[in-house]
């Protein structure tokens, strides 16, 4: 039956009682106030990595990054922090002496770029000062820099996000809750807690947790004050550990972890099912995955992601091996193991100018696609036959009493029908997320769990989930669903650019690299290499702010 009530871990009041998140972004895309923060914070990741303890001896990611370097000699001295100090106050008393934000401009912009690896250096004249060769000494510096970074990052407290548009008449409010507050008592319900922080997305080589996990929901505003969810799934970074050594058992076991986190985190989202786990009973749960990753082995390595993600998913919904068990943690924060029947239908389409524009991995990617949609929809995927698998099951049953829902699932059915047939989904045509956004939204309907990601979960993703909440809200206005590849009229697009800077995905990609600001948002010079979102966004100054400060962001 399809959810029109809040479905999350807690409870309506609850959710209806959270605090609204400062809806202000900066009217200036490249900040010069956050800008000077941001530099703040690389200096204060610079004095965490020469301050950090060594690492003991025996430590295998350690000796594996230091593998080659002969005469290693441990830093034992109290080491200068003079330089940093002198970075610092030059940032303090930019920041004085700024009466209002503004834009930064090209020069400081590039200040900034550059300081990650003037700080670099410092650190590798340390490593130097102890004998090492410049190339060692860069080496290590590099690598200990990136994992103070991660180390920064990680320790950040991470919070729900809440922000409110409006769009005809109506009030809808965009909600992300990370996974530290995923909570059922006073606790976050994982196995492992988060402690009020997240992972971020640089974290490459976490095994004990997912990266970048939120729950996304949209919720429209009734005339009575409470909040009716439209729209929940569960968002993340790539389940596999690529910073690990391709096909160790280490990177395998990473993304089994990270696949239970995520397994866990939809089983929150649906309240009925959590109640009736921990009391006992096995229930059963689908999940519909839907990557965002271009697998080639040209670049980027995300072929070997993707198919680290997909053996987790067969892995953990093998039939052979329900129920699947998982440890949660209760009301009550005592840890319990429930029994979950899991089935996952998993698929990947890649949105990037490599998969849109080159045709890169779309190949691999319906290799995942057939079964999963034979799965989702039925054997027979014509557009013309009647829906099978998940979709036949759910018309079946549940719409009885939902003629309207039944109709939106048979509409959403029909378009990625039609989307696959013609290959669409291989191609820009004015909508680089058709496909996935249907996808996810039909999981929805008939009671699955969407779930979604690209590599670091935060740009694709995110976009996505802008993608995902604008079509949402446009159907709640008694609008039928917007036909595939047709271009966004006025009111679309400005509804687009209303989602695009109030639905926390601008918080998102601070959380994991320090900056606000999506990758997604770019423009090659030659201009057959763009994707449409320029023209699916319309104003150049909104396309700015989105764009923020990315092109800095190295995690």
């Amino acid at each position: 039956m399809r959810r029109d009530s809040a479905a999350s871990g807690i409870d309506e009041e609850q959710a209806v009682s959270l605090p609204l998140a400062d809806n202000h972004v900066s009217e200036f895309g490249q900040s010069v106030r956050e800008l000077l923060q941001y530099q703040l914070d690389l200096i204060n990741t610079a004095e965490l990595a020469l301050n950090t303890r060594n690492r003991a001896e025996g430590d295998e990611l350690d000796s594996a990054r230091r593998t080659g370097i002969g005469g290693y000699q441990r830093l034992e001295s109290e080491l200068n922090l003079s330089q940093l100090v002198k970075l610092t106050q030059e940032i303090f008393d930019a920041m004085t002496h700024l009466e209002q934000d503004r834009n930064a401009t090209a020069t400081e912009l590039r200040t900034a770029g550059r300081l990650r690896n003037k700080l670099v250096s410092l650190i590798a004249g340390e490593y130097r000062r102890n004998g090492l060769s410049y190339c060692q000494a860069k080496r290590l510096a590099v690598g200990d820099y990136h994992d103070a970074r991660i180390t920064f990052l990680n320790n950040k407290s991470w919070k729900t996000l809440r922000h409110q548009l409006s769009h005809k008449a109506h009030t809808y409010v965009s909600t992300q809750r990370p996974a530290a507050e995923m909570k059922l008592g006073e606790r976050d319900i994982f196995e492992e807690s988060y402690e009020g922080k997240g992972i971020c997305s640089a974290d490459t080589v976490r095994v004990d947790h997912a990266t970048n996990l939120w729950q996304s929901s949209l919720s429209v505003k009734e005339a009575n004050g409470k909040e009716k969810m439209l729209f929940q799934g569960i968002r993340h970074g790539v389940l596999s550990p690529y910073g690990l050594p391709a096909g160790s058992p280490q990177r395998t076991s990473g993304a089994l972890n990270r696949a239970k986190e995520v397994v866990a985190a939809a089983l929150y989202s649906q309240n009925d099912l959590m109640t009736r786990a921990l009391a006992g009973e096995e229930v059963p749960l689908r999940l519909v995955s839907t990557s965002l990753l271009t697998p080639t082995s040209v670049a980027g390595k995300e072929k070997a992601m993707l198919r680290d993600q997909m053996e987790a998913w067969q892995t953990l919904s093998n039939p052979l091996k329900q129920p699947l068990e998982i440890r949660v943690h209760d009301h009550e924060g005592n840890k319990q193991t429930v029994k979950v029947a899991l089935s996952v239908a998993a698929l990947n389409f890649g949105v990037n100018e490599a998969a849109l524009q080159l045709g890169l991995g779309t190949s691999t990617s319906d290799t995942y696609n057939a079964p999963a949609l034979a799965q989702l929809l039925g054997n027979d995927l014509r557009p013309e036959a009647e829906p099978g698998g998940w979709v036949g099951e759910y018309l079946g049953s549940a719409p009885a009493n939902e003629p309207a829902n039944a109709r939106k699932v048979r509409d959403l059915c029909d378009q990625i029908k039609r989307i696959w047939a013609w290959k669409a989904h291989r191609s820009d045509d004015g909508e680089p997320y058709k496909a996935a956004q249907r996808i996810a939204m039909l999981a929805y309907e008939i009671g699955a769990v969407p779930c979604w990601n690209c590599k670091s979960g935060k740009d694709r993703t995110g976009m996505l989930d802008v993608e995902l909440k604008r079509e949402v809200i446009h159907y709640d206005t008694q609008q039928p669903l917007s036909h595939p590849t047709a271009p966004l009229n006025d009111a679309h697009r400005t509804l687009l650019q209303e989602v695009v800077m109030k639905s926390g995905n601008m918080e998102i990609q601070r959380c994991n690299t320090g900056v606000k600001g999506n990758k997604v948002f770019r423009k090659f010079t030659l201009p057959c290499f763009n994707l449409s979102l320029s023209r699916r966004i319309g104003l150049d100054a909104l396309w700015f702010r989105a764009k923020g400060l990315s092109h800095l962001a190295k995690s």
